[in-house]
């Protein structure tokens, strides 16, 4: 289903859609952010950024490029662009190895913008039996992580993933 959405050229997650925009609509402070090796959109495969704001909490909008295209997934970078500010990227926690680091991937992204509520699923192989699922809530200009499920065996036969961070 997501990749037949992808494909339809509409991003649904949670109530709302984010707006896919052609590359020459995306501003050029916000192409700034995202890294030289970005996709950023690709006619043949209908990937393009998409981009949400929900006036009267969100205080700007959350931008998601693809970067790059995968056999299995699609990874992308995040822009949150401040009203009337400077946009920068946005990092995220990764779990790889048993220890912690940062990276400005995420694997084919689900934004509830209604909610704020962003999600993404990795795999470090093409069946999914090993790799990960990170959810993050926003609060006031960046995104928490709340959870983070992550898989390191790809033979463990798992269906779901076991949890390494859960936000109290």
């Amino acid at each position: 289903m997501w990749r037949s959405m992808m494909m339809a050229g509409v991003l649904a997650l949670g109530a709302l859609p984010m707006a896919a925009l052609a590359n020459s609509e995306m501003p050029a402070a916000v192409k700034a952010e995202v890294s030289d090796a970005c996709v950023i959109s690709d006619a043949t495969t209908g990937l393009a950024p998409r981009h949400a704001s929900v006036k009267g909490w969100l205080p700007g909008e959350v931008w998601l490029v693809p970067c790059s295209i995968g056999a299995y997934q699609t990874g992308y970078e995040a822009v949150f662009a401040p009203d009337g500010g400077t946009p920068r990227a946005l990092l995220f926690a990764l779990w790889r190895d048993g220890s912690w680091t940062g990276t400005r991937t995420l694997f084919d992204p689900e934004f509830d913008a209604q909610h704020g509520i962003l999600r993404d699923r990795y795999k470090d192989r093409g069946a999914g039996g090993c790799g990960g699922e990170r959810t993050w809530v926003w609060q006031g200009s960046d995104f928490q992580l709340t959870e983070y499920r992550a898989q390191p065996n790809c033979e463990s036969g798992q269906t779901r993933y076991p949890v390494v961070f859960e936000a109290k």
